[in-house]
């Protein structure tokens, strides 16, 4: 028995973990100064109507709270967004970093042996 409550407090444990890596990484950039949108639209010709179809799209005109469930809701599918420097899936990007991560420590790992 002892060693089923120590899984099920470990696991608790990173459940609460990941929840505030989480959380604090939502409210992180809405507490700082500026705006997404104050960055996103620096254009010679940014009109007040495309800052505000960029917070429609962005749904940044929701309230923080709706926003958080849907932020909670795309990282649960695993959608974290486009890269817009790359123009592809962020959750690609860092699988791929991933791999050649696995790759170069077994490389290195052999070398070593």
């Amino acid at each position: 028995m002892r060693g089923t409550d120590y899984v099920i407090k470990r696991a608790g444990f990173a459940v609460l973990t990941i929840f505030v890596a989480v959380t604090v990484n939502f409210f992180l950039f809405r507490v700082l100064p500026g705006t997404a949108i104050a960055d996103l639209s620096r254009v010679p010709n940014a009109t007040p109507q495309l800052r505000h179809a960029l917070e429609v799209e962005f749904g940044l005109n929701r309230p923080r709270w709706e926003q958080y469930l849907i932020y909670v809701k795309q990282l649960a599918r695993g959608n974290m967004g486009v890269s817009y420097t790359q123009q592809q899936p962020v959750f690609g990007l860092l699988v791929n970093a991933l791999k050649n991560s696995i790759r170069w420590s077994r490389l290195e790992r052999w070398r070593r042996s």
